[in-house]
Order: structure tokens, then C-alpha cells, then sequence
């Protein structure tokens, strides 16, 4: 029903109908600013159109002719999510509306308009009551209706955010309201004055356009990082050490996350601890555990004071985006057309709470949302919502999670795509999967070098060259090199000098390559996660095509099963 047909059918010569032609899109500020304008009563009720007043609600909300108070919906005293739509309703004297400009014309994205306005009239010395909204009834609808975008329904609490701290950077509008608010040519279309036609002569430039290029983007990152932390009890220690794009986190969350009413899914932030093998298992697990249950993880690799002192406080970030690709590892769709693609995985700079998230929650509420993780119960509890008040699970690791099959360790493992930097280490071992790999977990005196040599030669049906050698003892290492008389391909690097972040990326560069050996022999003393570890490299296929050939052959390895033979006496 058009509107000049429902005043047709009614003949209340009270209700006009104002149109303003050639708007591209719906600014309430304007809108309402313009509106007020023809209005000749004492006072403004403002209601939305999806809206509906008890037929009793002027009686139960009285404001006198001197009255120095007003109605709004109090949104903090709300039900629900559903009531709180309904803070844009209010009863003002149009003495007080008109003395404060009316709406800041500026703000034209969803929200803050109707908090701006209300705080500017209660600076004037007007008091603010609140509304019972058992007088109000709001119609529900879904947040695509009301976003500006509707690819994007984060759109309306990011808008009220942004324009929240964008106000702060501009002149007060009732200073700039002279020069700036929007000016129209109007035409009467009936001598009644019930229609008019209008047209904007001076439009007005939103907070966008107004504030500098520096101000705008660090408000949009501050507006991110509340609705994070607002809506999803990111605490402000995470969000800190968040390298990504802000955006990204938030459409993962909203990608992850139940309908609209539902218990929002939480994180996983986690840390991972001890030796290379140790970190990878762990990190396995972890990228596993978020693939099962659906969340978002925040990863951060541990470093210590030394790495911290070589690299910066970025450190544990430098370190993960080294060694694995993160835009591609949490990849879980990629939509065509141009549309952002999600991921689960974010890389953080390190974890600033632990091990008790509590002890940080003086500080900020948020934390606690967030499990401390230190047993399979209570991370089942949170992960199941059931642990009362915990969505966050933040975990230091330096195994495998129990729970886990061999399956999704392995497809958490294929999930994590190497870096170029990590790859173009491995490529330095040439084809491995063709090589006996031997790893050195102990000390040896020389001779027990010598004498691991000759049994590995006679376990070679080539030459010595056929063999991968690598292990935690770097001095037997070399010397164990030297005697199956193998060509180091690391002269480029002094162990002796090499820095914490090198020594990192060429342990874990090490690992893989000995995991694509199609055998791997040990000195009897070889540490258990790196077994495991093994186990998992080897369960299969691997997923990610590796370049190693010195021809630069792509070429996908396929593994059977591993033999982990002690040549020991």
C-alpha cells in the first residue's frame, strides 16, 4: 500500500506525507530531521516502522507543556536482543529537540544517532526516563534487513561503534549545524499541505568523509576490536597481538558461529611449548581440535626472552607465519565471485594471560569467558557449552591432546601448508623419499660415531649418500655426516652463530624432510614425540604438492608404512 493511498483512506488532515526525490539511500538524521521540521505540537514521538505502540502508552508516559525531562528506551535495562531494537523510540519536547539541532546529520551509517542525540539533550539539564517497554512492541526481523551492506551482518554493531568514535574527531554539531545541515527546495502538491514534494539543495558530508584518512582507519580498527570484544569476549590482551585483518576475525567468527540467538561459539587460544617436534605435535593437535569443533584458533609459538630480544615482541607470530602459510592453512571455503574467504587459523603474537586466565580478569571481564584448559574435562565442558560461563579455551601445549585419532591428527597435519620459507629449507635435503633417515637422539663419543657409521653402512644396499641424517645433538650430527661422507647443505649457516629463529626454522625444516624418508633408522635414544611426530608425517599421502627435486619436478610422495629400526648393538 503506497503511502498517499493510506491517506486517502483516512482523511486525517494531522498526518502529511513528505517525500524527498532523488536519495540514493535512507538517512534517518536527515529523514527525521526533515520531518520534524513540519511538525506543529509540543512534542516529537519518534517510533520506526517496525514498531508498535500500546494504545495507552502517551498516558503512561506523561511530558507536560514545562516539563524538563524525556522518554528513551534505556538499552541497558533491555530483555532481550530483540527489545533493545526498539532504543531509537523516544518523547521529547520539541522545544528541547530543536535547541540541540535535532540529529547529527553527519552520522549516516546504522547507529549512534539516536545515543548522540540523547546525550546532547540531557547536557541541557533535560532528564532521561525511561520507557516500559511492556507499551512497545518490536517487530522482529533479521539483521540483513536493517545492515547497510547485506553481505555483511556485522554491518549495524560495527556501524554503531564506528560512528561512536568518529563523533569524538568532529566540531559538536549544534557549532556546526549552521553551515553543514541540509538545506531543500519544497513544493506543496495540495493546498491542505498534506504532500509535499522535496529536494535537497545542500547535502551534508558523513563522519567518514570529514575525518582524515589516519583518524577514519584507526577508528575502524578500534570498532573491529569492540565488536570482537563486546559480542565474541575476545579479551584485549588477544586482540592486541592480532596481525591479521581485523575484518577477517570478525567474518570467521560470524562464519562459525550458531544463528542468531544461539550461544556464540568461543576460540581456542593456544601456545605451543618445548622442542620443534613437541611444538608441531602440538600444534597439530590444536589446528584438530578446532577443525571438530568448529572454532576459530589463535595460535602463538613461544620463544623465551632470546627470541624476543633478537626479533621483538612479534617473535612468536615471526615464527609460525615462517615456517607455515596461514592464508592457506585455515582455509575452509572459498567462495567465488570475489567474496571473502574464511579461515580458522590466526597467528597472535604472543599470549600475555597464563596459565590462569582469572588472574587477568581484574583487568578485563572478558577473560572470563575463557577456560584455563587444564584437563580433557574442562576442555570438554567449554567445548560442549557447558562449562557455566566459559566460550575460550586457552591451552599450552607441548604434546598431543588426548581424544584425537591418528585420522585427524593426520588431516590437521595435511591442513597446515608450508611456507616458502620453511620449503625452500627442505628443498635442501633434495629427493628425500628416496633416502634411509637417521636421527641422533644421544651423545656419542667419536668412536661411537665410527661405530654407528659402519652399521649403517651395512644397512645401506647403495652408497652412503642414500642416507638423511638430522637429530638433536648437532656435533654428532655432523660427525656422523662426515664419516658416511654426506655433503652438508647448510654451509651457508655457522651453527655456531646462527640466531634463535634460524636455529627454529632449520630444526622444523629438518623434521619434514626426515618424515618423507622412506625409512628412518635411529640410535635407540630417539625422543618419543619425535616417533609420534614421524607417525603422523608418514600416515599417508601428503597433501601439499613439495618441490624438492633439484629439477624442480613437482612431485606428491606416497608412504608406506614406516619402519623405525634401532641399529644399535
Amino acid at each position: 500500500l503506497r503511502i498517499h493511498e493510506f491517506l486517502n483512506d483516512i482523511e486525517d488532515p494531522r498526518i502529511a506525507s513528505l517525500k524527498v526525490g532523488r536519495q540514493s539511500k535512507w538517512i534517518l538524521s536527515e529523514a527525521y530531521n526533515f520531518a520534524f521540521q513540519f511538525a506543529t505540537g509540543e512534542l516529537l514521538l519518534k517510533v520506526d516502522c517496525d514498531t508498535k505502540l500500546h494504545p495507552d502508552f502517551l498516558k503512561h508516559h506523561p511530558v507536560g507543556e514545562r516539563s524538563n525531562s524525556f522518554y528513551r528506551v534505556n538499552w541497558s535495562t533491555t530483555k532481550d536482543m530483540n527489545e533493545q531494537h526498539l532504543s531509537g523510540v523516544f518523547l521529547v519536547r520539541k522545544l528541547h529537540f530543536d535547541e540541540v539541532r535535532g540529529y547529527d546529520e553527519r552520522i549516516q551509517s546504522y547507529g549512534w544517532d539516536d545515543s548522540d542525540l540523547y546525550m546532547r539533550i540531557e547536557r541541557l539539564g533535560v532528564a532521561a526516563q525511561d520507557i516500559d517497554t511492556s507499551f512497545l512492541e518490536h517487530i522482529h526481523h533479521e539483521d540483513v534487513v536493517r545492515a547497510s551492506d547485506p553481505e555483511d551482518l556485522e554491518s549495524p554493531t560495527f556501524h554503531i561503534q564506528l560512528n561512536s568514535i568518529l563523533i569524538q574527531h568532529v566540531p559538536p554539531w549544534s557549532e556546526a549545524w549552521l553551515t553543514v545541515h541540509a538545506q531543500y527546495r519544497c513544493v506543496l502538491r495540495t493546498e491542505d499541505g498534506r504532500y509535499v514534494d522535496a529536494e535537497m539543495t545542500r547535502p551534508v558530508a558523513p563522519l567518514e568523509e570529514i575525518t582524515s584518512p589516519e583518524v577514519y582507519l584507526e577508528a575502524e580498527k578500534l570498532a573491529y576490536s569492540r565488536v570482537l570484544h563486546d559480542k565474541y569476549s575476545i579479551p584485549w590482551g588477544i586482540l592486541h597481538e592480532i596481525k591479521d585483518p581485523l575484518p577477517d576475525v570478525l567474518s570467521a567468527f560470524r562464519h562459525f558461529n550458531t544463528p542468531s540467538g544461539a550461544k556464540a561459539k568461543g576460540a581456542i587460544f593456544g601456545e605451543v611449548v618445548g622442542t620443534p617436534a613437541q611444538r608441531i605435535l602440538a600444534l597439530i593437535s590444536m589446528v584438530a581440535l578446532a577443525d571438530k569443533h568448529d572454532r576459530i584458533l589463535f595460535l602463538t609459538w613461544t620463544t623465551g626472552e632470546e627470541a624476543e630480544e633478537e626479533i621483538g615482541a612479534d617473535a612468536g607470530h615471526m615464527h609460525l607465519s615462517s615456517m607455515f602459510d596461514w592464508r592457506k592453512s585455515g582455509l575452509v571455503d572459498a567462495l567465488e565471485g570475489g567474496k571473502r574467504v574464511t579461515s580458522r587459523l590466526f597467528p597472535i603474537g604472543r599470549l600475555r594471560c597464563k596459565p590462569d586466565p582469572q588472574s587477568c580478569s581484574g583487568s578485563d571481564a572478558a577473560w572470563n569467558a575463557v577456560s584455563s584448559g587444564l584437563n580433557e574435562t574442562e576442555i570438554a565442558l567449554t567445548l560442549r557449552g557447558m562449562h557455566d560461563g566459559k566460550n575460550h579455551i586457552l591451552l599450552h601445549l607441548d604434546h598431543t591432546l588426548k581424544g584425537l585419532s591418528q585420522e585427524e591428527l593426520f588431516s590437521s597435519y595435511r591442513r597446515l601448508v608450508p611456507s616458502a620459507t620453511l620449503m625452500e629449507r627442505v628443498r635442501k635435503f633434495g629427493d628425500t623419499s628416496k633416502k634411509l633417515g637417521v636421527y641422533v637422539g644421544m651423545h656419542m663419543h667419536p668412536k661411537q660415531v665410527v661405530d654407528f657409521a659402519k652399521r649403517l653402512k651395512k644397512i645401506a644396499f647403495r652408497n652412503a649418500n642414500e642416507f638423511l641424517v638430522v637429530g638433536s645433538q648437532h656435533g654428532e650430527v655432523e660427525d656422523l655426516r662426515k664419516e658416511l661422507d654426506i655433503s652438508s647443505w647448510d654451509d651457508d649457516v655457522e651453527h655456531e652463530t646462527e640466531t634463535h629463529y634460524q636455529r627454529i626454522v632449520r630444526e622444523v625444516s629438518e623434521l619434514y624432510a626426515l618424515g618423507q624418508a622412506r625409512t628412518i633408522l635411529n640410535d635407540g635414544r630417539c625422543p618419543a614425540e619425535v616417533h609420534e611426530l614421524i607417525s603422523i608425517l608418514n600416515s599417508g599421502k601428503l597433501s601439499h604438492e613439495m618441490n624438492i627435486t633439484s629439477d624442480s619436478v613437482r612431485m606428491t610422495r606416497i608412504i608406506t608404512k614406516i619402519k623405525n629400526t634401532n641399529v644399535r648393538k
